[in-house]
């Protein structure tokens, strides 16, 4: 990892002990072998990101949040972005432990500039709404 590099979040990758993704306030997603310190995987997002999470039902799968909404990645598939979520700065995410393909998001209404609580079904990677509070 570079000194200079501005690490925003993290994220052990599940059943994998050395293994841990970074997220950047420049974008970048990058894999590390601790055990190594050498970079893995590299992945520029193109937003600030602030979160990130894996998929409790499946290690591969993570999703990131940043100042450009949600976007779900697939580690297999290094650059491809799998499915894109609200077009709005996302604050937090969290899989729901119990129910595969269930993601929360906490966000600011850029209108309203009121805090939401959003849950998706991520079901077949088509991110669809089932419910919103607002705080």
């Amino acid at each position: 990892m570079s000194k200079n590099e501005d690490i925003s979040t993290l994220a052990w990758v599940p059943g994998e002990k050395n293994i841990i993704l970074t997220g950047s306030m420049k974008g970048d997603l990058r894999l590390f072998e601790i055990t190594e310190p050498k970079e893995q995987w590299h992945n520029v997002d193109r937003q600030r990101i602030s979160s990130i999470k894996f998929d409790p039902f499946n290690n591969n799968i993570f999703a990131v949040s940043g100042t450009e909404g949600v976007k779900i990645y697939d580690l297999r598939k290094s650059e491809k972005i799998i499915s894109f979520l609200p077009d709005r700065e996302v604050k937090k995410i969290d899989w729901c432990p119990d129910f595969s393909n269930s993601l929360a998001t906490l966000s600011v209404d850029p209108i309203s500039n009121q805090q939401k609580v959003e849950f998706w079904n991520i079901g077949g990677f088509n991110a669809e709404q089932d419910t919103e509070l607002e705080a």
